[in-house]
């Protein structure tokens, strides 16, 4: 009878039980014959216990511990024993016929002659477990541990055995009529004289020890044979227990081998390219020379074997942990190394060509020599590295770390480094021909004989590096800070600069010939000499530059800004300088001849004896500047600013003055022959000995301007105001044309001409002058 006082505690709950048994360990636990139908026993510890002849009907009893307990005699019909531990347990007398035994741990049970019928043990282990002449009839023993079971003369007509492990089971004089053995590793087992009619042995492996019913070819069946040279190309061995196994030379193309238990298999030689390797437990294998192109082995574990020799090329290794391996000259070309753990790795010599490496952990690897072109290196961490001479070819480093490593002669042509920080790096002497390396932090960094040709720099950070002897023709330097580098002498030509800062930069004698240098500051930059020619400017500050001897010819200085500038003796010809600010900038006697300067800000500029044949002033500001002996021949000064301006013995032959501002010019001596200066405003301008032959001033505004001495042949004066004006000594002046001009009477006139006035008829259609009436300040009568 059972112990009343441990059977009360029982029926408290298993919690309760459980703290008793902690608290009572030496206790011996008697509970025969014991009433405990539906009881709740879930995880409850009744290791030991005595439980012979106990009613266990109905009774839930998952996960509970029943090892090396006495279960003689003890009626369990209906019994809950999923995952129940019973190892050890003595079975001896029970029926065991359609109980749930999911999971249950049933290790080196005796169950002879046991009536497991309808039984489920779908996932149990049972390796060991004596089950000679039990009744299995219909048992679900999927994925059961059956590895040594003694199943001799059982009955498993219809059993279920799908994926079970029967390796080294005796099977001897079985029933497995119409058994499902699909995928079953049958591994070395005894299966003579057994009954398989009608089983199905689909994708189930077996070994040359295998031993079978008289008459039957296992090749006939679509079964897989492990052993050394086997072919299983395609096979589906997803979670099969391939320990030990010697598969060595064999073909295994594209195999799937997922969550596979090859622990201390051999391997060597054997195929595996695009074999799904994922989750395998590989401890202890021999990949010696094996080929495992394409292979997958994402979060394999391969730590302790060797793959120095083996083929990994374009293999999926993503999360794989490679950490402290010696994979020296190994061949992992277009591999997938994902979130590798490559800490202490050798991979010196390595071809790692095309390889992915994202988030792979190079802590203090070895990459001396290794082959990294095309490989994607984003967001990796290479502060430090020593990748003297590497081979970075076209690689992806977007974002990497590469603060203060050694790239002494890399090759990175044709790269991606976008945001890659390289502060501090050496990249002398290395080769970034076409490479990307926008928004690059390259402040500091030793750029020495380094190849830029053709490089993206856009936005990037140059900062004081150090470029001397670098080629950085047809660079895309757009939005580079370069303030401050020495570029003395550097062949730009056709480089893209734009918006970038050269403030304080030296360009000294460098050929920057159709270069791109719009938007960019130059502020206080050294040009001497610099080559510029077709160059574009365009709204760039020059502000302070040093630009002695600088080539400026056919150069686009449109709206830049050369405030301060010392230009003398330049030649600029041809060049667009629209908008241009030269704010009393020194031209003096430079070329200008056709130069764009429409809008251009002058004022105050020193002009003097500076070409302008030809060019375009239209509405630039001019007021101020000194235009002394200027060539303006032909010049378009239509609207222009001249106020104040000094035109002394310029040049204006045929130029273009359509309202012209030249208020208190000065025009002494100038020559303004056939110059088109219709509405323009000469009021109070300094005219004096000027040469006007052929000068078209219809509408034109002379109030109170000096003409004294000046040549009016074949001057067009209609409607010009000519109230104030000094005309005393002019030459070639005709009355008839003076008279079509607005107050004349308010010129003063040597005597002579006067009588020749008052003598000439007046115009039959005399002009409208009503537009000068209130001109200025005060009423023309």
């Amino acid at each position: 009878m059972a112990n009343t006082t441990q059977l009360n505690v029982l029926r408290q709950g298993v919690r309760t039980w459980n703290q008793w048994r902690r608290e009572n360990s030496h206790a011996l636990i008697d509970l025969q014959e014991a009433d405990l139908r539906g009881v709740n026993l879930k995880r409850a510890d009744l290791k030991g216990a005595d439980l012979k002849g106990a009613n266990l009907n109905g009774a839930y009893l998952q996960k509970a511990n029943l090892q090396q307990a006495n279960l003689n005699g003890a009626n369990l019909n209906g019994a809950n024993l999923r995952e129940v531990n019973l190892d050890g347990a003595n079975l001896k007398g029970i029926n065991l016929e359609g109980v749930n035994l999911k999971g249950a741990n049933l290790w080196g049970i005796n169950l002879e002659g046991v009536n497991l019928n309808g039984s489920n043990l779908w996932q149990a282990n049972l390796e060991g477990v004596n089950l000679k002449g039990a009744k299995l009839n219909r048992v679900n023993f999927r994925e059961a541990n059956l590895n040594g079971a003694n199943l001799n003369g059982a009955n498993l007509n219809r059993a279920n055995l799908k994926e079970a492990n029967l390796r080294g089971a005796n099977l001897r004089d079985a029933n497995l009529w119409g058994a499902n053995l699909k995928e079953a590793n049958l591994w070395g087992t005894n299966l003579e004289e057994a009954n398989i009619k009608g089983a199905n042995l689909k994708g189930a492996i077996y070994t040359f020890d295998t031993n079978w019913p008289s008459g039957f070819e296992p090749r006939e069946r679509n079964m897989y044979l492990i052993a050394p040279s086997t072919k299983l190309e395609g096979a589906n061995l997803e979670g099969a227990n391939l320990q030990q196994a010697n598969l060595k030379g064999a073909n295994l193309q594209g195999i799937n081998l997922k969550g596979t238990n090859l622990q201390q298999a051999n391997l060597e030689g054997t195929n595996l390219q695009q074999a799904n390797l994922k989750g395998a437990n590989l401890q202890g294998i021999n990949l010696k020379e094996a080929n495992l192109q394409q292979a997958n082995l994402e979060g394999t574990n391969l730590q302790g074997i060797s793959l120095k020799e083996a083929n990994l090329q374009q293999a999926n290794l993503k999360g794989a942990n490679l950490q402290g391996f010696d994979l020296e000259g190994i061949n992992l070309r277009g591999a997938n190394l994902r979130e590798v753990k490559l800490e202490g790795t050798n991979l010196q010599q390595a071809n790692l060509e095309g390889v992915d490496l994202e988030g792979a952990n190079l802590q203090q690897a070895n990459l001396k020599g290794a082959n990294l072109e095309g490989a994607y290196l984003a967001k990796v961490n290479l502060q430090g590295f020593n990748l003297e001479g590497i081979n970075l070819r076209g690689a992806n480093l977007w974002e990497v770390d590469l603060r203060g490593a050694n790239l002494r002669k890399a090759n990175l042509e044709g790269a991606s480094l976008r945001k890659t920080d390289l502060e501090g790096a050496n990249l002398q002497q290395a080769n970034l021909k076409g490479a990307n390396l926008q928004k690059v932090n390259l402040e500091e960094v030793n750029l020495e004989g380094a190849n830029l040709w053709e490089v993206d720099l856009k936005g990037a950070n140059l900062r004081e590096a150090n470029l001397e002897g670098a080629n950085l023709q047809k660079a895309n330097l757009e939005s580079v800070n370069l303030r401050r580098v020495n570029l003395e002498g550097f062949n730009l030509e056709e480089t893209n600069l734009r918006g970038a800062d050269l403030r304080e930069a030296n360009l000294r004698g460098a050929d920057l010939r159709g270069a791109n240098v719009a938007s960019t500051s130059l502020w206080k930059a050294n040009l001497e000499g610099v080559n510029l020619q077709k160059a574009n400017l365009e709204g760039g500050n020059l502000e302070g530059a040093n630009l002695q001897r600088a080539n400026l010819r056919e150069v686009n200085l449109e709206g830049a800004n050369l405030g301060g500038v010392n230009l003398e003796g330049f030649n600029l010809e041809g060049a667009n300088l629209k908008g241009i600010n030269l704010w009393q900038a020194n031209l003096k006697g430079i070329n200008l001849w056709q130069a764009n300067l429409r809008g251009a800000n002058l004022q105050g500029a020193n002009l003097n004896g500076v070409n302008l044949e030809g060019a375009n002033l239209d509405r630039a500001k001019l007021e101020g500047a000194n235009l002394n002996r200027a060539n303006l021949k032909r010049a378009n000064l239509e609207k222009t600013d001249l106020e104040r301006a000094n035109l002394k013995n310029a040049c204006l032959l045929g130029a273009s003055l359509y309202k012209a501002k030249l208020k208190e010019a000065n025009l002494d001596g100038s020559n303004l022959q056939d110059a088109y200066l219709v509405e323009a405003d000469l009021s109070k301008a300094n005219v004096v000995q000027a040469d006007l032959g052929g000068a078209n001033l219809e509408g034109a505004n002379l109030r109170d301007a000096d003409l004294v001495g000046v040549s009016l042949w074949e001057v067009h004066l209609w409607k010009a105001n000519l109230a104030g004006v000094n005309l005393q000594q002019a030459k070639n002046i005709s009355p008839k044309r003076v008279k079509l001009a607005c107050h004349w009477k308010k010129a003063t006139f040597d005597e002579a001409f006067r009588s020749r006035l008052n003598e000439t008829s007046d115009p039959a259609t005399p002009p409208d002058c009503s537009r000068w009436q209130w001109f200025g300040l005060y009423r023309i009568n």
